[in-house]
């Protein structure tokens, strides 16, 4: 998503499960824990439980890293009109890109 609105990481995974017609994570672990299952993730045992093998990247990337961007320019220069997450997800999952 270029911009739009603001969205946390717990709200991408319930707007993308939704959108695939799948039920979000009914718990929420702590980032310290899931980090300890990161080498798991190219495993076999990390398969089982549905972990990709980049879970360790994916906590690097996201865990206390606040990323702020604007889309003024592309609103602007380009006529850039946002979707809403929940909108992009659904085309998203309809269109199979």
């Amino acid at each position: 998503m270029l911009g739009g609105e603001i969205t946390r990481a717990r709200d991408l995974i319930t707007a993308a499960d939704h959108a695939g017609g799948k039920k979000p994570p009914r718990i929420t672990l702590p980032t310290w824990m899931i980090r300890l299952t990161s080498p798991l993730g190219g495993t076999g045992l990390g398969t089982k439980f549905d972990l990709p093998s980049n879970v360790g990247e994916m906590i690097t990337a996201t865990d206390g890293v606040t990323y702020w961007a604007t889309d003024e320019k592309a609103r602007t220069d380009l006529g850039y009109s946002p979707r809403s997450l929940a909108t992009g997800m659904a085309e998203t999952f309809r269109d199979g890109t």
